[in-house]
């Protein structure tokens, strides 16, 4: 490559702007990424830190070829999984690009007026970003226009690749790429950010798939030198939480109208018996109020801080008891914000510009809305309630604080809740899972820096719906054969088979989504048409039918169940009470209140820990080591369920009896086989109920312990027809794994289930080697 300075390299109103913004020096990703760019013509995956400059890495070379050799289209494609990247990443480019009338940019999604997009088509140029629902309405409206619009495409330039790699979103956004291919009838160059991702191979082979052309991918990763990384867990043995919580009055900004209380205070128990010693955990159990105390006093001790929750109702609840510390301690202050899907979008735009506000208090308790690349500045530190389900998602979570050379902080709150009084708790439920799959996936990380490879799809039905849909939509009708040429060569279909996918397309005419024309061709159906025809259509996820909450003309956020009139709902940290309810246009009006609030939304559980975690998580328990991050009282807690563990001989057997005709059986593997495990016993009818630990799985059956080993052992040979057999017994709605699943035939279905869900061979395997 050239030996030149990579800044000497850049166009001169991007060194402009860098002397403008008196940058000291480019980042070590950047340096590396502009030869990568302008000296190949590969796909690249640029792989760096939470805010390292990944994005300047890709923008400042591909702009600069963009200067030099102007497009006569649509120069470069940028994708990201969210509007507010999107909209986050629009004002950093557009600042690059303040004086370069001739680079336009203009974002793309369903937040952007028809008007703007309509202007844009006449004349497009510069860079489009867009998210990838707004890509598939332009596939489908836009056909027509789709080689005006990228006729000359240079770059296409995939945000947070991670949250695309494995999923179906990200298989969607791959026949993208692969059907914009056709339309240019040339490689387009793909550019890959990320910071966290478990397999490269994977990701390279990813950037590298195309129908019509073979291109080389090529990894560009920052120096090894890393951030210092400081952590702290803290762990809480407390009693159950009550569900409603009081939440204060929203400000007039926000709310219009308010209403006096009719309850500020959570009504009192009578007064109870105290609690008899029933384990050792009594002698480390603290007040829920102590929990809430600690998580204020460290959101005091710093300007910025950041808490991650994996629940909505979790971080509603959380603001609201900050808020009132807060209020008690410096009345007529506020710097909580919340930060979650639910949330009105701007005023989620409101958290993160209050973020970034660099001489101000700030605090925002986020779900994953804040995981990935929006910017809200510099923080101090991030806290995360309850266990991270990946460890991509704690680098991720970890990743947010540490900019400018300063240590990434991160503090861990793990929560135990301990029985009712009259309950005696076994000793499975008195193991702190919670809080081991925490140390587990914070070990991992720092001794091997493990990551999990994505698990991708073989026959995703859903996005095969999708796309056949799409595909006939936009090209008005074709022949079934020419309708299969299209969508098989695909890469994400490349395991479905001719004959399969004849059968699909089958089950589509008999539905009424797809109508076979007098000359053989095939157009979109009625049924078809009235769900492709609407906006919903546009996303591979399943969409929630939700009902707005307005506060006035503001939009509040959204629920998930129609509230009663005068209820008392929290949404944004605050109460609300229900003033007027409209079923039929899905919306809730309502204004300022005080009150005990309930949770608004059900959340089911879907985590799915790979086997590399489980065996990290069992060799916490076997291992004496002390972790030096972990507090006083977790040190002491951790100490218990080791002692119990090993008391209890669950970490020498995967078979351990607890009573007669009553056992636990410990995988100690990854969600597939765990799954695979449990669909059988549940089929052979030894599983009393459909209850998924995750960690273990309670059996009933009558012999001893060597009996079930040697069941274990005879089984291992008839898995595969074991899982035909339970297969074919489950309810169509039991093997639905996306939001379209329920057109596809039984017989894809089956397949499906049992390729993407369930692991024969590792099952045999265990089953085989079970101890």
């Amino acid at each position: 490559m050239n030996e030149q300075d990579p800044f000497e390299r850049l166009a001169p109103f991007i060194q402009a702007f860098i002397y403008r913004n008196r940058w000291a020096d480019l980042r070590d990703i950047q340096k590396k990424a502009i030869p990568a760019i302008l000296d190949t013509s590969d796909h690249i995956l640029i792989m760096s830190g939470t805010a390292s400059g990944k994005t300047e890495a890709a923008m400042l070379p591909v702009l600069t070829q963009l200067d030099e050799s102007p497009a006569e289209s649509v120069g470069v494609l940028y994708i990201g999984p969210l509007k507010a990247l999107i909209n986050d990443q629009f004002e950093r480019v557009q600042a690059l690009l303040k004086d370069k009338d001739d680079i336009p940019i203009q974002g793309w999604h369903g937040d952007i007026s028809q008007h703007q997009k309509k202007r844009f088509v006449q004349k497009p140029r510069g860079i489009l970003q867009i998210t990838p629902e707004s890509m598939e309405a332009l596939f489908i409206n836009r056909a027509g226009e789709l080689r005006t619009i990228f006729r000359d495409l240079r770059f296409v330039i995939i945000d947070e690749m991670h949250a695309f790699l494995g999923t179906e979103r990200g298989q969607q956004v791959l026949c993208h790429l692969q059907r914009l291919e056709r339309v240019v009838r040339r490689p387009i160059r793909r550019i890959g950010l990320s910071a966290t991702i478990g397999d490269i191979d994977v990701a390279l082979q990813w950037l590298e798939s195309s129908t019509l052309f073979q291109t080389r991918a090529r990894l560009v990763k920052e120096s090894t030198q890393e951030r210092e990384i400081q952590l702290r867990v803290n762990h809480f043995v407390i009693a159950a939480e009550t569900q409603g919580y009081n939440a204060s009055m929203a400000p007039e900004a926000i709310g219009g109208r308010q209403v006096p209380a009719t309850r500020d205070t959570l009504e009192e128990e009578g007064e109870r018996e105290p609690t008899p010693p029933i384990d050792e955990r009594v002698a480390l159990q603290q007040e829920i109020t102590d929990y809430y105390d600690d998580l204020f006093t460290m959101t005091m001790r710093y300007q910025k801080t950041l808490i991650f929750t994996n629940r909505r109702n979790k971080a509603e609840r959380i603001a609201s008891e900050l808020r009132q510390r807060l209020a008690e301690q410096r009345p007529g202050q506020d710097w909580y914000f919340v930060h979650h899907s639910s949330i009105a979008a701007d005023l989620r735009e409101i958290t993160e510009t209050q973020m970034r506000e660099n001489n101000q208090q700030s605090c925002a308790i986020a779900t994953a809305s804040l995981e990935l690349g929006i910017d809200i500045g510099h923080l101090d530190l991030t806290m995360q309630v309850d266990a991270p389900h990946t460890t991509s998602s704690f680098v991720q979570r970890l990743g947010r604080s540490g900019r400018r050379g300063k240590p990434s902080r991160m503090c861990f709150y793990t929560l135990e809740y301990m029985p009712k009084e009259h309950q005696q708790p076994t000793e499975l439920a008195q193991i702190p899972w919670n809080f081991l799959q925490t140390i587990a996936i914070i070990q991992v990380y720092l001794e091997e820096r493990w990551i999990e490879p994505p698990e991708l799809l073989s026959m995703p039905l859903s996005l095969l719906y999708q796309q056949t849909m799409s595909v006939v939509l936009a090209q008005t009708e074709l022949l079934p054969a020419q309708l299969a040429q299209a969508i098989l060569k695909l890469t994400p279909f490349q395991t479905i088979t001719l004959g399969e996918y004849r059968l699909f397309l089958q089950q589509l005419l008999a539905l009424d989504h797809l109508a076979r024309m007098e000359e053989g061709t095939l157009i979109v159906g009625m049924k078809g048409a009235q769900l492709a025809n609407h906006y919903h259509f546009y996303a591979i996820f399943a969409n929630t039918q939700d009902y707005r909450v307005l506060a006035g003309a503001q939009e509040v956020g959204t629920i998930q169940e129609l509230p009663a009139i005068d209820s008392i709902i929290g949404l944004a940290g605050y109460a609300w009470r229900v003033f007027s309810v409209d079923e039929r246009k899905k919306t809730v009006h309502v204004e300022r209140a005080k009150g005990v609030v309930k949770p608004n939304w059900m959340t089911r559980s879907n985590i799915r820990l790979h086997e590399h975690i489980m065996l990290r998580l069992r060799q916490v328990l076997r291992e004496e080591k002390v972790y030096e991050y972990l507090s006083p009282l977790a040190c002491e807690r951790l100490t218990l369920a080791r002692q119990l563990a090993t008391h209890s001989k669950w970490l020498q057997s995967n078979v351990v009896k607890r009573g007669s005709g009553h056992f636990v059986v410990f995988p100690w593997t990854g969600w597939r086989i765990h799954k695979t495990l449990m669909d059988i016993f549940v089929h052979k009818g030894w599983f009393p109920n459909h209850l998924n630990h995750m960690y273990y799985i309670e059996i009933r059956y009558n012999g001893n312990t060597e009996d079930v080993r040697k069941e274990f052992r005879e089984l291992s040979t008839q898995v595969p027809e074991l899982v035909r057999g339970l297969v074919q017994k489950m309810k169509d709605f039991q093997l639905w794994q996306g939001k379209y699943d329920y057109l596809a035939p039984r017989a894809l279905l089956e397949k499906a289930y049992i390729q993407d869900m369930l692991d024969i061979p590792g099952t045999m395997q265990w089953l085989a080697n079970c101890t």
